[in-house]
């Protein structure tokens, strides 16, 4: 792997200027017998780094130090220890990973819990009256924690519209190519046909569809990514007619056409079940309509 990073720090002596060292493209190891070499082939751009006995980069490693407001310089010990740090992070790139990877999904239960919470807060306040700050104090985090996951809270209500339309894509994706794609649009489908078999799950997502409904930015942005669902839907449609004959001949408006036919039958299906304030059947109601609605052509 070529890492490439900046590292800003400061002498340790006293009233000096900020030293910043640009390194130049590292090769990390991905296993302890393996060397760090520098991306050029010229000696003094060469780098060895060893995890085991953690000896300090070369001095030439660092392709330049600039310092504000003073001329270039050679890093200091304390610079080249901030240095080492950082190389030694990247040094084991599969452990590098598994964090990274642990770090997303604490990330991605931090997001649920807050939007959750704001869910709430919004069927009981309303959206007007409730602010970031209620939100974060309630999901027990700072104004300024709540702003590293999202950028307002139109984002947090919005976010599950965007979720929606990865897992409508995910469960379109796994389905068999041999399936029928109208059956395959059906069963990405299914998705919603879950959450409106979970009475809690169902009333709260009517409450924020109505909430989304009545403020004229949110609507924009729940358009904005209904439209995105079903271009995302329409392309990857087109790949499994392209998969299943490369010579086919393909007419995207079309394709768009059937995927927006598909949406309408799911439209119809969860406006009528949101009256009836029960979901427990939509699944069958969406299996009649969309046979019913069937395009001619399709598979």
């Amino acid at each position: 792997m070529i890492v490439s990073f900046r590292i800003t720090t400061n002498d340790a002596t006293n009233n000096t200027p900020t030293t910043t060292a640009v390194c130049r493209d590292i090769v990390c190891p991905t296993s302890d017998s393996d060397s760090m070499a520098a991306s050029d082939s010229t000696a003094s751009d060469r780098a060895c780094w060893s995890k085991d006995t953690e000896h300090l980069p070369d001095r030439n490693q660092i392709s330049s130090i600039r310092q504000t407001g003073g001329a270039p310089r050679r890093p200091t010990c304390h610079s080249l220890l901030k240095l080492s740090v950082a190389v030694n992070i990247c040094s084991c790139y599969p452990d590098c990973m598994a964090r990274s990877e642990l770090r997303q999904v604490t990330r991605d239960a931090i997001r649920t819990r807050i939007t959750e919470e704001a869910e709430r807060l919004f069927v009981e306040q309303g959206f007007e009256t409730t602010t970031v700050d209620v939100i974060a104090s309630r999901v027990g985090m700072s104004q300024r924690s709540f702003f590293r996951y999202f950028g307002s809270k139109e984002d947090v209500v919005l976010d599950n519209y965007d979720r929606l339309g990865q897992d409508l894509l995910d469960r379109f994706s796994a389905c068999p190519s041999s399936e029928p794609d109208w059956v395959a649009l059906r069963r990405a489908f299914d998705v919603v046909a879950e959450q409106y078999a979970d009475s809690d799950r169902r009333q709260r997502g009517a409450a924020i569809q109505q909430i989304v409904e009545l403020s004229p930015a949110l609507l924009s942005g729940y358009l904005e990514r209904l439209d995105r669902m079903q271009r995302q839907l329409a392309i990857a449609l087109r790949g499994r007619i392209v998969a299943r004959n490369p010579h086919a001949t393909v007419d995207d408006v079309a394709l768009r056409a059937v995927v927006g036919a598909a949406f309408a039958c799911l439209q119809a299906v969860v406006s009528e079940a949101s009256q009836a304030g029960s979901g427990a059947d939509l699944g069958e109601r969406l299996d009649a309509v969309m046979t019913i609605i069937k395009p001619c052509g399709l598979e």
